[in-house]
């Protein structure tokens, strides 16, 4: 089914590492097939949202109320968007076992840090270069 993406593949590596039984294996490709469809239909929307503002937005006045309009339906869609990312996490977390909740909530953890300490070190990197 598709590309699943680095988000996708993350998942699916860290997914790996719980030792899932078959049951929820198939469970979670069931989810994920149902994700990828509802998700490509948000994409595709939220580029029609986009367009339409950056159309309200290059017009030679912007229209006030179009732009408002435009960019209500573009977070429109993006609440959809955190919607159908929180209804993943939820599904995905009430399959595991509390000892395999445990064991993702310790690799969120690692990776959140992980990713702090990057962005530090990509801001340290810019900031030599202003001195």
């Amino acid at each position: 089914m598709g590309n699943p993406g680095m988000q996708g593949r993350l998942m699916q590596r860290r997914m790996a590492q719980l030792n899932l039984t078959q049951a929820q294996q198939d469970q979670m490709k069931a989810f994920r097939e149902l994700q990828q469809k509802d998700m490509q239909a948000v994409r595709e929307r939220m580029k029609g949202a986009r367009q339409l503002l950056q159309e309200a937005m290059r017009a030679d006045i912007p229209d006030e109320a179009a732009v408002k309009t435009a960019a209500g339906a573009l977070a429109t869609v993006q609440v959809e968007q955190f919607a159908l990312q929180a209804r993943a996490k939820a599904q995905t977390t009430k399959l595991l076992t509390p000892e395999q909740q445990t064991q993702l909530k310790q690799q969120r953890a690692r990776m959140n840090q992980m990713a702090r300490r990057q962005m530090q070190q990509g801001m340290a990197r810019r900031w030599r270069r202003w001195i």
